[in-house]
């Protein structure tokens, strides 16, 4: 059975986000729905994605919303997140520091793994430290590390967590303020 999807409207808050969330719509929509109307359903307990959709909001408009986003953009909402972008911010009681609110563990692993060299103090440059950023997520964030597609929900659990932070169940509520700057 063929189901035409462009007038599938979305009603509640979606509880994934990403591509794999869409195929569960499109298969859930096949299997369940067949080619009956379309109804309201109960919205779930709470977004992940930080992503609430209204009656006038369709499978497409999610796309093009996910489709938008990219990694650049997760990258700038996380230092939203972190320091609202200040390369001069301390956090952590003193431990953080930067755009990205650093650690010195952090920054250690980045650096063994890459060359990068330099200082710790060096992540008060914003440039300096999206490149500490990129050598984690190079180290941390990899398919085969979490074997399967690294999304960007992991990269910023694991930025927030540490190497398993995808896992924690502490990092969710950091990867929902990142969503939220990151889809709204």
């Amino acid at each position: 059975m063929k189901v035409d999807y462009s007038n599938v409207v979305l009603i509640g808050s979606l509880t994934m986000c990403g591509t794999y969330m869409v195929m569960d719509i499109v298969d859930n929509v096949s299997r369940n729905l067949g080619s009956q109307p379309v109804a309201e359903t109960t919205t779930p307990p709470k977004p992940l994605a930080g992503i609430v959709f209204t009656r006038n909001d369709t499978l497409d408009s999610y796309i093009e919303k996910v489709d938008e986003v990219t990694l650049e953009d997760l990258y700038a909402a996380i230092r939203i997140v972190e320091s609202n972008g200040n390369p001069n911010a301390v956090g952590d009681h003193g431990q953080a520091i930067g755009c990205y609110q650093i650690w010195r563990d952090y920054w250690q692993d980045a650096t063994e793994f890459s060359n990068i060299g330099g200082s710790y103090n060096d992540c008060f440059n914003c440039d300096y430290a999206h490149e500490i950023v990129i050598a984690y997520m190079n180290r941390y964030a990899t398919e085969d590390r979490l074997k399967r597609p690294v999304t960007f929900e992991d990269i910023a659990r694991i930025h927030n967590g540490g190497p398993n932070g995808y896992r924690k169940e502490s990092t969710k509520k950091y990867w929902t303020k990142v969503a939220n700057i990151l889809y709204k």
